[in-house]
C-alpha cells in the first residue's frame, strides 16, 4: 500500500524536504509524532511513500 501523490505532496510540503534520503524520512516521521502523538516507523514510511 503506497499513500496517494496528493498526500505524499502535502508530506513534502510540510515537511520542507524532498523525503529522498533515509534522513528526511526520519525527521518526518518525528514530526509526525511530536505532532500527534502517534509513532510511525521509518520503514513503514518509506514503504508508505514508495
Amino acid at each position: 500500500m503506497t499513500l496517494s501523490l496528493y498526500i505524499q505532496d502535502l508530506l513534502r510540503r510540510q515537511s520542507g524536504q524532498e523525503l529522498r534520503l533515509p534522513s528526511d524520512i526520519e525527521r518526518l516521521t518525528l514530526d509526525i509524532e511530536s505532532q500527534t502523538g502517534q509513532h510511525i516507523g521509518v520503514n513503514t514510511m518509506k514503504r508508505l511513500l514508495e
